[in-house]
């Protein structure tokens, strides 16, 4: 139905209202009754919705109610963007304090994470129905004062302005879920006085498998991938440190084989669950990821992380706990073995490559970080968050360099803000001859 047309039914309808007073009023809401209960469901919530939302956008003046929604289906962009809605709320970046009500989107009602949906739910206000006024919203012309999107469609999930350096995480435990989590710990040996470390590495069996996702082909992502076994190394120098190592993951491919007493393989255990998933991410010591979904969970939490072979090099995370580090895959041309310099990452296009195809349709191969580059950039954070780092005078002048030529990447703006995020010193000090020439 055009404009005109609507136009020329809404003035029959008050016309005939007018002249027929109650009676016809009460005529036409039967016959409005008769069809509308014949209605699909969604069409009947979107019914409702029409009122409503006219309703609110007329209090406007007086108090703002705005619709938005989150991605719940994965848990990476889930924790970012309810942890930033509550810092940007927290800082008073929400202008006339509006009351906002979400949904969850594209995920069927169900979250990827039951219990940080729960969480998410103790600091939000979320309900199904609202994704028929946030899209009745969206359809009326002049919707946009009554609209929240989530950080992942503003800034694609990343702290772009550096607001969580300045706010301490806005999520929190009750005293019952710390007791739990700590009961568990109790129960596989794990004391009160000792550390843990949570290690996250990615491999393409949650999206291949998970219900949630498994309805796509998800290869072009598996240049992210990397073999957990090339991790023994790095675990068990932490482990002789007296840290426990807590290989995290909701689906695997394989198990990490270390014979340890302090390395526990959580994410084959009949112990894992939705709860711990989260609590023990949020009290580690520090983490250990390439760069996946779950790292984002320590991360709102302000946990320390070593992204190793964490790609790509040109979205290196701005990261709210300073002493993050980051290190990517080498990237090799496959006509000659050698390794791509940052220049030629940023002039080939691979600095963000996003699909799999795309390095090899360039004639560059990825080639993982060994096992001693791993414990070697892992052992830094440890040293760092500690105290017992031995910083030297060319560290920050390598630091510098790497930022004083990414910032030629074309893209660089859209992704990089007021924060920068720090390489790892020993990778620069061992590289910047080839890497930033």
């Amino acid at each position: 139905m055009n404009s005109q047309k609507l136009k020329s039914f809404w003035s029959r309808q008050i016309r005939e209202i007018k002249n027929g007073g109650w009676a016809i009023i009460l005529r036409k809401a039967k016959v409005l009754f008769n069809k509308f209960i014949n209605l699909p469901f969604f069409m009947i919530g979107y019914t409702f919705a029409v009122p409503v939302v006219l309703f609110i956008r007329m209090i406007s003046s007086w108090k703002l109610i705005r619709f938005g929604y989150l991605y719940a289906d994965r848990l990476g962009h889930f924790a970012f963007d309810v942890d930033y809605y509550l810092i940007e709320k927290k800082m008073g970046l929400h202008e006339n304090s509006p009351i906002d009500i979400f949904f969850y989107r594209w995920s069927k009602g169900e979250a990827s994470n039951s219990f940080f949906s729960i969480i998410a739910k103790r600091n939000l206000l979320i309900f199904g129905w609202v994704k028929y006024l946030f899209h009745m919203n969206a359809f009326l012309p002049g919707g946009e004062k009554n609209q929240y999107l989530p950080a992942i469609e503003r800034f694609g999930s990343r702290d772009i302005l550096g607001l969580r350096r300045q706010v301490e995480s806005q999520l929190s435990f009750s005293e019952e879920e710390h007791a739990t989590g700590r009961e568990f710990l109790n129960s596989i040996g794990v004391n009160k006085s000792e550390k843990i470390v949570c290690l996250m590495v990615r491999d393409s069996a949650y999206l291949a498998k998970d219900p949630l996702h498994n309805k796509i082909n998800w290869d072009y992502h598996n240049y992210r991938d990397s073999d957990i076994d090339t991790y023994e190394d790095a675990a068990l120098a932490l482990a002789e440190k007296g840290y426990w190592i807590f290989r995290m993951g909701k689906i695997v491919n394989k198990p990490f084989k270390v014979r340890h007493p302090r390395i526990f393989d959580y994410a084959n255990s009949n112990q894992k669950s939705d709860f711990l998933d989260i609590w023990i991410l949020a009290n580690c010591s520090f983490g250990i990821s390439t760069g996946l979904g779950i790292d984002y969970v320590a991360d709102v939490f302000r946990k320390p992380i070593a992204y190793v072979n964490a790609m790509t090099l040109g979205e290196i995370l701005p990261m709210p706990n300073p002493n993050s580090i980051w290190v990517p895959k080498n990237l090799i041309w496959i006509k000659n073995g050698r390794k791509l310099s940052l220049k030629e990452q940023i002039e080939s296009g691979a600095i963000c490559f996003q699909r799999t195809e795309e390095y090899a349709n360039a004639g560059i191969d990825l080639i993982d970080n060994s096992p001693d580059d791993i414990t070697k950039t892992v052992l830094e954070l440890e040293l760092k968050i500690t105290g017992d780092w031995e910083s030297q005078t060319q560290d920050e002048v390598l630091q510098g360099r790497f930022w004083e030529i990414l910032q030629t990447w074309k893209m660089f703006s859209k992704l990089h803000g007021k924060i920068p995020s720090k390489m790892s010193d020993t990778f620069l000090r061992e590289n910047h001859e080839w890497f930033l020439n």
